[in-house]
C-alpha cells in the first residue's frame, strides 16, 4: 500500500492550530519558555484546546522536555475520545499521522503486539475527526523532533487496563514519554473553574485517581491509568499550570479549564 494511502491526514488544521506551516511553527515557538532545570518528565498531562486557548499551557509543559529531547524516542499518547462510544485503548489503522509540519510514525510493532496481547482495538473511524491526539502532534515534532508515536483515543475503561497496557509498552523505559492529552473542567463558570481545577489537581498530585471523573476531566479514563500506574512505579506529580479559557478569552461564563501536570520517577 502506498505510504500516503497510509497516512492519518491532518484534521483540524486550520481550527485548533494554523494550517500554514511557518505559521504553525511560530505559534509553538511562541508558547515555549526556558525549561525550569527540574528532572525529566515520565508522564505529561496537556490540554488539546484550540492554541489560541490552551497552546500556552501546552508549551509550558512541552517546554520541560527541551532539555531532554535527545532521549526521548518514543512517545506513548493517551487521548480523549470524543467521537466514538468505544471503550477502552482505540489504535490507528494507519502508520503515519500527518501535520502541516510533516509527518511522524506510528509505532506500529508496538501497537500490533498490544492489539495481539488484547488490551487495544483499531478503529480508522475513531481516529478520523479527533482533535485530542492531533493538537499535540506539532509540540512533539518540534520539541522532541524524530520520534515514534504510539497514540491511542481512550474510551471507558478501568485504571487497570491501561496500566497492562502500559507495562505491556514497557512505558518506563528510559527512551519513553507518555502524553496524556486532557482538559479539565468544561462549562463552569470562571470562579467555579477555579476551584474545582484546583481540587481536581490536588488529587493529581496526591495520586488519588479515585476521585478523578469526567466532571473533573474529559481524559479522566487515562488520568486514572496513568495515576495508578505512576503509583505502581513510585512516580511523584506535579502541577505545572492551571488556567481556563476565560484567562484568554475574557469569557467568563462558561469556561473550559487547562492544566499542565508531569510526572517524575
Amino acid at each position: 500500500m502506498n505510504e500516503l494511502r497510509r497516512a492519518r491526514p491532518a484534521a483540524v488544521a486550520g481550527k485548533f492550530y494554523p494550517k500554514e506551516p511557518e505559521e504553525l511553527r511560530e505559534a509553538v515557538k511562541a508558547s515555549l519558555c526556558p525549561a525550569s532545570g527540574g528532572p525529566r518528565p515520565k508522564v505529561i498531562i496537556v490540554p488539546h484546546a484550540g492554541y489560541q486557548f490552551s497552546g500556552a499551557t501546552a508549551g509550558g509543559v512541552y517546554s520541560e522536555l527541551i532539555p531532554y529531547r535527545d532521549d526521548i524516542g518514543r512517545v506513548i499518547i493517551l487521548a480523549t475520545a470524543h467521537r466514538t462510544p468505544e471503550c477502552g485503548l482505540i489504535a490507528p489503522e494507519t502508520d503515519i499521522f500527518a501535520t502541516p509540519l510533516g509527518m511522524i510514525a506510528v509505532d506500529v510493532f508496538a501497537v500490533n503486539a498490544l492489539a495481539a496481547a488484547g488490551l487495544c482495538s483499531k478503529s480508522a473511524e475513531a481516529h478520523a475527526q479527533e482533535h485530542s491526539i492531533e493538537v499535540q502532534l506539532p509540540f512533539i515534532q518540534m520539541v522532541i523532533g524524530h520520534c515514534k508515536i504510539v497514540p491511542f483515543v481512550v474510551g471507558p475503561c478501568e485504571p487497570e487496563c491501561i496500566v497492562q497496557a502500559l507495562e505491556t509498552l514497557d512505558a518506563s523505559r528510559d527512551d519513553t514519554l507518555v502524553v496524556v492529552s486532557s482538559d479539565l473542567s468544561h462549562f463552569l463558570s470562571y470562579d467555579q473553574s477555579r476551584v474545582i481545577d484546583r481540587e481536581t489537581a490536588e488529587l493529581i498530585e496526591k495520586l488519588d485517581q479515585d476521585k478523578i471523573t469526567t466532571e473533573r476531566m474529559c481524559g479522566a479514563f487515562g488520568v486514572r491509568g496513568v495515576i495508578k500506574y505512576a503509583k505502581r512505579h513510585g512516580y511523584s506529580a506535579k502541577t505545572l499550570e492551571i488556567c481556563n479559557s476565560g484567562d484568554r478569552s475574557g469569557s467568563t461564563d462558561q469556561v473550559v479549564g487547562y492544566g499542565g501536570f508531569a510526572f517524575y520517577s
